[in-house]
């Protein structure tokens, strides 16, 4: 007897960098270029987290043995690794081409390498022991999950009683402004309905997310939406920290939630 189902789960599963130069080829993401790409995180303003004075306080707790889930090229690891508190971290990534350049994304900012294990793997389930994580990290990419809540719940797992799991780099949005996208995608629904002219769109009914670009996985959420999945996987949101975009001083665009396992 023959199997497709491992073939299919690969072809199924693709690659974020197949998807970007598929859906998005106007852009250069300079994924095989770490020096390139460290340069587009920080003008993205996602390294803003690691320097900003005030969102320093999420990393403090961080100590021990940890994940870095969908964690791209590796920036936040090689970060965390420069800690002397912190021991070992997983680095979890579901294209095996992007944790080929992790090495050279350490390198560049001074990390220990020694520290790291790179791991070809999505977002759930994580092969881990129940309690087995002191930490984990997470940036830019839980709105990327299919199950939000699933993915803290799983979360919620292997990282030990006390532990920390910072999440990083997310845009929530009001509950006004989700009912405004709602109604925008109320009325795409009605048009396809009554045109008879059936495109893909990215507006999806949905109390939970609303997808922004549906190639990427890109999802939308609300703060509420958030904080029950955090409470879902076992979570206590004890800080919330702000950063602005880079260039435009006191505009807010990034959340960090600092989460505590509870005991």
């Amino acid at each position: 007897m023959k199997s497709w189902i491992e073939e299919q789960h690969r072809r199924a599963l693709g690659g974020w960098i197949s998807a970007l130069e598929e859906h998005h080829p106007q852009e250069d993401f300079s994924w095989k270029d770490a020096e390139a790409h460290l340069k587009r995180v920080r003008e993205a303003s996602f390294l803003e987290v690691t320097e900003d004075a005030g969102a320093s306080v999420l990393f403090e707790e961080i100590a021990g043995s940890g994940f870095d889930l969908a964690c791209g090229i590796g920036w936040l690891s090689a970060f965390l690794s420069s800690k002397e508190k912190v021991a070992h971290i997983d680095s979890v990534e579901a294209d095996e081409g992007v944790l080929e350049i992790l090495p050279q994304v350490v390198e560049l900012m001074k990390g220990d390498a020694d520290k790291i294990d790179r791991i070809n793997g999505v977002f759930y389930p994580i092969c881990a022991d129940d309690g087995s994580y002191d930490f984990g990290v997470c940036s830019s990419a839980v709105h990327h999950s299919d199950d939000l809540e699933a993915l803290f719940v799983e979360c919620g797992r292997v990282i030990r009683k006390g532990g920390r799991f910072l999440v990083l780099n997310e845009r929530p949005i009001s509950k006004f402004q989700f009912l405004k996208s709602t109604v925008k995608g109320g009325a795409e629904v009605l048009r396809a309905l009554f045109s008879d002219r059936f495109a893909k769109t990215d507006y999806v009914m949905s109390p939970e997310f609303i997808y922004i670009d549906r190639n990427l996985g890109d999802r939308v959420y609300t703060e509420a939406f958030y904080r029950h999945c955090f409470a879902a996987g076992g979570f206590e949101c004890v800080r919330t920290v702000q950063t602005g975009t880079a260039g435009e001083p006191g505009v807010i665009d990034y959340t960090h939630f600092e989460l505590v396992k509870n005991g």
